[in-house]
């Protein structure tokens, strides 16, 4: 895929994330997809296991919205910086208290292949989170 169409996946991936689509979010993803993210020990591994996990970001955080600032590609590579925001709603073992405010800056590197996004790589600063809400 060129540069200018693997932006476009991405971009289309963000707005699948803030419209709080799963179908359309996961269908978007390879079939061998991977998610790494220092946050959790093990990666999210193929759409069902993605699905799942959007399903519980959006449990936890009901309005959860990204808002792009960067995106830069390289090759089948494409870098986007975000503003990720939205309040706590749900019970979360790591997530501070129900109604606090997250808003917290971080980034994503993504792999795109034939059949969709296949790899991605989430990085922000947790360890902020509970000093800069509510």
């Amino acid at each position: 895929m060129s540069q200018q169409e693997n932006l476009r996946i991405i971009r289309e991936a963000f707005e699948a994330w803030n419209a709080h689509d799963v179908d359309r979010y996961t269908a978007m993803l390879d079939e061998g997809y991977v998610e790494e993210t220092h946050t959790r020990p093990t990666p999210v591994r193929g759409r069902e296991a993605a699905r799942a996990a959007m399903r519980e970001y959006l449990r936890v955080l009901p309005d959860l919205h990204f808002d792009v600032d960067v995106m830069i590609t390289s090759g089948d590579q494409v870098f986007t910086r975000w503003l990720v925001t939205g309040t706590y709603r749900g019970e979360s073992l790591s997530g501070p208290p129900f109604g606090r405010q997250l808003a917290e800056y971080g980034c994503t590197l993504s792999k795109l292949g034939e059949d969709g996004i296949v790899h991605v790589w989430h990085y922000w600063e947790t360890h902020n989170i509970l000093q800069h809400v509510g």
